[in-house]
């Protein structure tokens, strides 16, 4: 099994969502742990290891988060 970068996230509580935010950006950035991006009303984290799915989701379970699925490079880069 190839072994990847782990990328955690987790949505916002709706306290957050709901708050009207422009730009949203430092609205949502301040929200998030430290070391987390946010981005699109949700925390990103990414991992500098590299770990096989397994190892990956438990990571992100311990942090509370789900195992971010990123299907093209267009979600991996966000246009400024």
């Amino acid at each position: 099994i190839p072994l990847t970068l782990i990328y955690c996230q987790y949505v916002l509580s709706v306290v957050f969502i709901t708050k009207p935010c422009l730009p949203c950006h430092s609205t949502v950035s301040a929200a998030c742990p430290d070391f987390w991006i946010g981005y699109n009303r949700k925390c990103f984290y990414a991992s500098k290891e590299e770990r096989n799915w397994s190892l990956s989701l438990k990571t992100c379970s311990s942090l509370n988060a789900s195992l971010a699925v990123i299907d093209t490079q267009k979600e991996l880069v966000r246009n400024n």
